[in-house]
This record gives structure tokens, sequence and C-alpha cells, in this order.
């Protein structure tokens, strides 16, 4: 009985050998945002709603795709999987760290008008902004301490009044006065 002949094996070859063209995409490098994501994360720290994004840059995203239906389409469902991505969020964040940063020269004044006219909450954050009150320092009084040890407790006995112009004054006495005052 004869075995059969063993199959040559195929050698793998890797893609560039083979004279696949690599192309860098989002999914190739995760840590890094390709430098349309960049400009999709700052549009939309910048408040750019994805269907705007979408039709500024369907021709940069997706611009082998002939139908315009499906490359509105494509590019969507594109820039929502880049946003949900834990990277795309954290440069998102990031950015729109960065803009309230540099809002806030508008904010202070904004704050600083408020309390010209008379706002008492916009005053008092900004007497908290430039150190002037702090409301959440508060100041402990200090203790007292009240001995009595070593004084001598009081007598039941009256003392005796040394001047004899002085007049000893009892409350339960009844002392009738006249009409005249005397």
């Amino acid at each position: 009985m004869a075995v059969p002949a063993r199959r040559p094996s195929k050698k793998r070859v890797s893609k560039q050998e083979a004279g696949v063209r690599i192309v860098n995409t989002p999914s190739a490098h995760p840590k890094e945002l390709t430098p349309i994501q960049v400009i999709v994360g700052q549009g939309y720290a910048r408040g750019v709603t994805i269907a705007k994004l979408t039709r500024l840059l369907q021709y940069q995203i997706c611009p082998q795709e002939p139908d315009d239906a499906k490359r509105i389409k494509k590019v969507r469902l594109r820039i929502r999987k880049w946003l949900a991505t834990q990277k795309m969020r954290d440069f998102i964040y990031a950015e729109a760290q960065m803009m309230l940063d540099l809002e806030s020269p508008a904010i202070m004044r904004g704050v600083a008008r408020k309390a010209k006219a008379g706002r008492v909450d916009a005053a008092r954050l900004a007497l908290e902004l430039n150190g002037r009150h702090s409301p959440h320092t508060e100041v402990q009084p200090a203790a007292i301490n009240i001995v009595f040890a070593g004084v001598p407790r009081p007598t039941q006995t009256r003392p005796q009044i040394d001047d004899p112009n002085l007049v000893d004054y009892d409350p339960d006495e009844v002392v009738e006065v006249d009409d005249d005052g005397t």
C-alpha cells in the first residue's frame, strides 16, 4: 500500500514582501491620532456637531467613494467610531480644558461686572479668587477656662455696714409712702 506524498507547504509571506501597500490607519496605531482625527477632535471640543464635521471633512476622510450619500454615511460612522475611543475622548477633554483656560479672562471680567452690579455671590467669588475672603476657614474661638478653686464660698449672714448713713434695705419689708413723698 502506498502512502500519498506530502503536499508542498505554503510559505508565509509578509504583506510588504507580497507587494501589499500598508497604510497608516487609526486601527494600525490605536495609541496615536492621525492629523484628521486631531482636526475632528478639535472641532468637536469647540462644539461643532458630528453632522457639520461630516459635511466639512467628507472628502478628506473618504475621498474614494463616488456616491455622496454613501460617503456621508461612511464618514459619519467613522467619526462616531473615532469619538468612541478612549484616546479621542482624552484628546477632546484636553482640548476643552485648554479652551476653558483661554476663556478665563472673559469669565473673570463677567464676574467683576456682576459684582459691581450688586450680585453678592459674584462679589464673594471675586474676593475668594483674589484671596481676600476665605469662607472655608472657620476661626475657632479661644477656649476660656474659668477656675473657681481657692475662692471662699459666700456666707449666709449679711456683712455689717460700717457707714451709718447707708440704709440697709430689706426687700421683704414693705414701706408705705405718703402722697407728699414723706
